[in-house]
């Protein structure tokens, strides 16, 4: 599942990306896995103009069951 929202448009070749996880996030989400249930992660992403304005968020969530 993922979610896109557009700030503000670029006019430059010049972007900058950001993806983070929180680590707490991937502690929890090793561990489902481990124990074999159901696991899921939402990672964030940013787009940044030459001047660090923001001028895109996008937020992705995966999600693992277990067999």
């Amino acid at each position: 599942e993922g979610h896109i929202k557009y700030l503000k448009p670029v006019h430059s070749n010049n972007i900058t990306t950001r993806a983070k996880v929180q680590p707490e996030e991937i502690d929890t989400f090793r561990t489902a896995i481990r124990n074999k249930q159901k696991a899921k992660i939402i990672q964030k992403s940013t787009v940044e103009d030459s001047e660090a304005d923001t001028a895109s968020e996008f937020s992705i969530k995966y999600v693992l069951f277990p067999e």
